[in-house]
Parts: C-alpha cells; structure tokens; sequence
C-alpha cells in the first residue's frame, strides 16, 4: 500500500488522505518521513519514490540497516544526496520530534561543568560521557575481581581454621597416647631380642632387665599398641604446620607488587568507583543539557517565523527566552488542537519540502478553514491526514481515501 502511494502520488498543493483506523496512515506519514530523512525507527517499505516542486526522493533500505538515497532537485540529481536534502529543509528533528521539541528548555544555563572528585577537580567538558561510562566499568570489573578474591581467601581462611582446629585436636589425643605407646615400642623391642642393651637371653642375668620389663608391662596394661603411631603422629605435626604456613601466607593478604593488600586495594577502588560514579552523573547531566540545547537550536532558530505563522493562524506564541508559551502556557499543558496547529506552524516555519500534518480531524471546521487557507498561500505541498471511514471532499483540496489502496477521490 505504501509503495503503491509513494509509487503513484505526485505531491503538490493542499491534500486530504481519510481512511479508518489501521488503514494504514501512520505507516504512509512514517514512509514519506523516512524517504526524506533516513530517519531509523520509521515504518517504511523497502523502497520509497517521492515527487514534489521539481525534487524527486528515492531512497532504498541496504543490507545491514540503513539506506541509500537519490535526489533530484531540477531534473538535475545530486552528487551528495543528503546535503541536498538538507539543502531543501528536510532537517529530522522538525519531523520526528515535531511539535514536541518546542517543549525543550533552551536555558542557556546548565549543569556544572566541573565537579570534586576525591581531592581534585574533574573538568566534564574533557570527556566524553562514554569514555567516563567505560573508566567506571573497568572499575567495577575490578572491584568485582577482588571481591572475589577477598571472598576466596576469606572462604579458605576460615576453612583453614577449621582444619588446624581439628588437626590440633587430633595431635592433643595423640599426644596424651605417646608416652604409653613409646613404653609399647620400648618393651617390643626389649622382648624381641633387638636391643643391644638388654638382650632375650641376657647371659648376665641381670635382674634391673626383668625389673625394666616389668616396670613397662605396667605402663603399658590396657594399652593398646598403635600400628606405626609415631609415623602417623609426625604426619599430624607436619600437617599442622602446613596448614599455618598457609593461614599465615592468607592473612598477609596477597600483597601486590607495591606491598598493598586485596583489602586495602579493594577499598581504593570503592573509593574511586564512588568518585567515578559522581563524574558519570555529572557527565549525564551536562550531555542531556548538551543534547538538549542541540534540539533546541533548530527551534530557537525558526523562533521568529514560528511566532509569526502562528499569528497568522490565530495563536498567540511567545517566546520567553528559555521557553515557548501558547497564551501564556507551558505547551504541555495546552490541547491536542492546539498541538496539531503548532506542528503545521513549525514545519511551516522550518520550510520542510512537505508539511505533514497528523490528526487533522481532531480541528473544528474554523480551525481547519484557517489551517487549509494558510497552506494555500504558502503554496507548499501539504498533507492532511484524518481518520475517516469514507472519503472527505474539502474544495480547494486534493482528496485521497486510504483503504487497501490509496484512490485519489477528488482534485483540488
């Protein structure tokens, strides 16, 4: 349907396009929108071929997103498609943002533009808001490393005291066992015949040998005799050990080159990253301020033929120098009518190539007399979009219905 508009009207003078809700409307504005700016987001066809005052349009989407442009201006095509168009008045803004850009605060007076951050000052206009965003990232990358790691040694730590606790455990009961399994390996030896001193059959008869055998058999009754005791004690104690030469390494803190400890570096970079945060909110503000005084240029600089299209129509708009006013009041405060006279008086005043109202059967008949009259004498070409489920025929007007095709119902 839109391909089949853009490939058949022939834009000049005052035109009525009517059709019923989801007819299609919107989409033919967006496709017209988009072949004269290229803007994204607008609904559009694959191709769109536009006509009007000795300039024809022609713009194809490409593969990959975005599109390609050809204008002739004269009969005469462009070399640089888009100067051209800008050439002719097609800036975006006054069609996408539309009347909803003279809602913009044009304050000359913005954010500050230099802030404390830690013991310095940080001049915003240095960076860029991106550049910012992506230091404070790397930042918390880092804070989230450390983290982390402080976690990992914190979880080990306490893991690592938790095995010293038991291991010291361990080596008190087997310590309280030692003696009596040391008189255990003493008598073995003595009664296996091994010991050099006290031999199995000792030829001096010696009584201090049954005495001293004696003297471990009571120490040792009841005792049970441990399989490889001392080995598995030694094993305990070099464990032990192990366990607080790690603990000890932990609790250094994993020093980095220059002797700082992950808490102490962890702690820097909460610092900085708090820092870092202040810079991007000021950052933020001063862009959105940039960005918005930006907008505002396009509508401070139609500011007076604005007021004065507006006049004419009957509308009493101000300019207070930070804001525009309708009779006095902040325009988002003012009515869908009044809106949709505005958004003709800008496009009007900004002198797009095709002034595009939306919303036109919301007008009252005097508001729409005036609207078409004042189109009649700027003879710019003019599309007037309503909802209606049959044609309108408005003398003076060329009459379009929309519905599954686009029919021309009436000349002007």
């Amino acid at each position: 349907m839109a391909e089949n508009a853009a490939d058949t009207m022939r834009l000049s003078g005052v035109n009525l396009i009517t059709g019923p809700s989801n007819a299609g409307k919107t989409s033919l504005c967006e496709a017209i929108k988009w072949a004269l700016t290229g803007a994204s987001g607008l609904h559009h066809p694959t191709t769109v071929d536009l006509s009007f005052d000795g300039t024809c349009v022609s713009r194809t989407e490409v593969p990959g997103g975005g599109s390609r442009a050809v204008v002739s201006v004269g009969g005469k095509e462009a070399v640089d498609p888009d100067a051209a168009l800008r050439e002719i008045g097609a800036n975006p803004a006054f069609y996408i943002d539309g009347a909803l850009g003279l809602f913009t605060n044009c304050s000359e007076t913005g954010p500050p533009t230099v802030i404390e951050s830690g013991k310095q000052l940080v001049d915003l206009t240095k960076y860029s808001l991106e550049k910012c965003k992506s230091a404070l990232r790397e930042l918390v990358a880092e804070r989230e490393i450390l983290a982390a790691v402080a976690a990992g040694i914190e979880a080990k730590s306490s893991a690592l005291r938790t095995a010293v606790d038991s291991v010291l455990r361990d080596l008190s009961e087997m310590k309280k066992m030692e003696q009596a399994q040391l008189d255990h390996s003493a008598l073995h030896v003595m009664d296996c015949g091994e010991c050099p001193v006290y031999p199995l059959q000792c030829p001096c008869a010696d009584p201090i040998v049954e005495l001293t055998k004696e003297h471990y058999r009571k120490r040792t009754e009841g005792v049970e005799l441990i399989p490889d005791f001392m080995r598995v004690l030694r094993k305990k104690e070099r464990e032990l050990a192990e366990k607080r030469l790690w603990l000890h390494i932990l609790s250094e803190g994993m020093p980095d080159a220059g002797g700082k400890k992950v808490q102490e570096r962890l702690s820097e970079v909460e610092a900085r990253i708090a820092q870092g945060e202040k810079v991007v909110e000021g950052r933020e503000k001063l862009t959105a301020w940039e960005e918005n005084r930006k907008k505002a240029e396009s509508y401070i600089a139609v500011k007076d033929k604005l007021i004065a299209h507006a006049a004419q129509l009957g509308l009493q708009l101000d300019f207070d120098g930070r804001t525009y006013l309708l009779r006095g009041i902040p325009l988002e405060r003012v009515s869908r009518t009044d809106i949709v006279l505005l958004e003709y008086c800008l496009q009007a005043a900004a002198g797009v190539p095709l002034v595009m109202v939306d919303d036109f059967d919301v007008l009252d008949k005097s508001w729409k007399g005036r609207l078409i009259g004042h189109a009649e004498a700027t003879r710019k070409p003019t599309l007037l979009f309503a909802s209606s489920s049959g044609p309108i025929r408005i003398p003076g007007v060329t009459s379009w219905h929309l519905d599954g095709r686009l029919k021309k119902v009436a000349e002007c």
